[in-house]
């Protein structure tokens, strides 16, 4: 099909991908300046049966309005620009997203940390919440579904599964139109989708299922148990406990035990990255640096001696006589001198004594901990991809932030990170909205932290900034 023209307008330049439902294209729009590349769906009934194209005619209609109204309305689903019928094919034109799909990055074996993990969870939740609050279920959500954008290394959900029905439409034997091909990709399809019954609690357990292969490294079908629908992936990787219990939540085989939706899905990721993590004990109250106190210096204390009368010796009173007036008078003028050389002796030398120095400019500390020894933590940031990366109970601040760039060039892939924000006995947050933009906060608690977090990323212009992540010192 390459080198064709449809509907007069829409140049098809290559094949982009072949599945069971029909085929993709990127081609280029003749009819606009530049002609600027699209992408265009095939969708082939399986059978031209009248009744069965009918029947395929109203739904291809249908689902095209349902995706023109969530491109126009959800900034991260492709726009749709056209729809049509050729030769009893059905065509959709949608704008091309320059990026890949997450099939490049979860490969086999590669394991991804959990905050990247976290991240992930966020950011395809938050698309899919737009999604489900209008009642409306992907059901095919997958690695190859979810392309990172390139242009802000977002999230955008593609090839949503209702319109594909249109290509897996057949007549019966009783010439009825049936759905010849359950819609959805197994593995990541829960047990009552494969039944024919999905429900927005179906894409939860699909996204749970994304973000398990990307903890593991391993595709789901080495994790999931044909009989009972449950994925046993706790042996292969260990996680906090408050992130293993939403996982586990997400791909409940039961419907009824999983979140609703990604609403509640999203909120529940969102409580996780605000609390402290789970290696952290509860955290002290952080007060300013300790400070010398400004107060006049003390002199040192003595007791003073006060010269006292001669004490008579009881020296013999022929001594006196022999003595006489010469001797007595020598006595006496020794004993004036021993006085004085005592007074002399215990009388203290008045020297300036330096005043105690202020503070230093205040630091994000808290007091000491326990023992006298303290702890440092911090948060470093990729200003391109949304990257991070935290450390905590480090002995030293430079350790402490080589640690935090470390993990975050690790999770970026080898960009470079920045640290954002260090802290010593206290608690640090980061906060960030859709476009990256990034502030940071450290505070004597978690929510002290996280409002300055919020604030600070405000501050230099962001948008509806969130909470990403809260770390405390021990």
């Amino acid at each position: 099909m390459t080198d064709t023209t449809l509907a007069g307008r829409y140049h098809i330049l290559k094949p982009l991908g072949r599945g069971g439902f029909g085929n993709t294209f990127l081609a280029e729009d003749l009819f606009l300046p530049g002609h600027p590349r699209c992408v265009v769906k095939q969708l082939q009934p399986q059978s031209t049966n009248a009744q069965v194209m009918e029947v395929a005619r109203r739904l291809f209609n249908r689902e095209a309005e349902v995706l023109y109204q969530l491109g126009s309305s959800v900034s991260r689903i492709p726009r749709l620009l056209a729809h049509f019928e050729q030769d009893k094919d059905f065509y959709l034109v949608q704008e091309f997203v320059e990026g890949h799909d997450l099939s490049h990055e979860l490969t086999p074996g590669k394991k991804y940390p959990e905050s990247w993990v976290k991240q992930l969870l966020l950011d395809v939740l938050s698309v899919l919440s737009e999604v489900h609050q209008r009642n409306i279920i992907h059901r095919d959500i997958k690695p190859a579904n979810l392309m990172r954008r390139q242009s802000d290394q977002r999230i955008v959900l593609i090839d949503f599964g209702a319109v594909k029905e249109v290509g897996s439409l057949i007549a019966d034997s009783k010439g009825e139109t049936a759905i010849g091909t359950q819609i959805g990709t197994r593995g990541y399809m829960p047990i009552e989708q494969f039944r024919g019954q999905p429900r927005l609690s179906s894409d939860v357990y699909a996204v749970g299922v994304v973000a398990i292969q990307a903890l593991t490294g391993l595709p789901p079908s080495q994790m999931e148990d044909y009989d009972t629908g449950e994925l046993h992936w706790q042996r292969y990787v260990q996680v906090s406990p408050g992130f293993q219990a939403v996982l586990e939540k997400m791909v409940h085989p039961d419907w009824r035990q999983r979140y609703p939706s990604a609403v509640e899905a999203l909120q529940a990721v969102q409580a996780l990255t605000t609390a402290a993590t789970d290696q952290a004990t509860q955290p002290l109250s952080p007060a300013v640096a300790p400070t010398v106190a400004l107060t006049e210096p003390v002199s040192p204390s003595w007791q003073q001696m006060t010269p006292t009368a001669p004490r008579r010796t009881g020296v013999p009173w022929v001594v006196w006589l022999l003595g006489g007036l010469g001797t007595l008078g020598l006595a006496f003028i020794g004993l004036i001198l021993l006085l004085a050389m005592l007074v002399s002796e215990e009388t203290p030398v008045t020297e300036a004594s330096p005043s105690p120095s202020p503070t230093e400019q205040s630091q994000p500390s808290g007091p000491a901990s326990p023992g006298g020894v303290d702890r440092y933590g911090a948060i470093a940031y990729n200003r391109w991809d949304g990257s991070y990366g935290y450390s905590y109970n480090f002995s030293s601040q430079e350790e402490a932030e080589a640690r935090a760039i470390q993990e975050c060039e690790r999770v970026s892939q080898g960009k470079i990170c920045e640290v954002l924000v260090w802290f010593r006995n206290a608690c640090g947050a980061l906060a960030r909205d859709g476009r990256n933009n990034a502030g940071s906060g450290w505070g004597e608690t978690k929510e002290v932290a996280q409002r300055e977090a919020i604030a600070s990323c405000r501050s230099i212009g962001g948008s509806d900034c969130v909470v990403v992540e809260t770390v405390c010192t021990d």
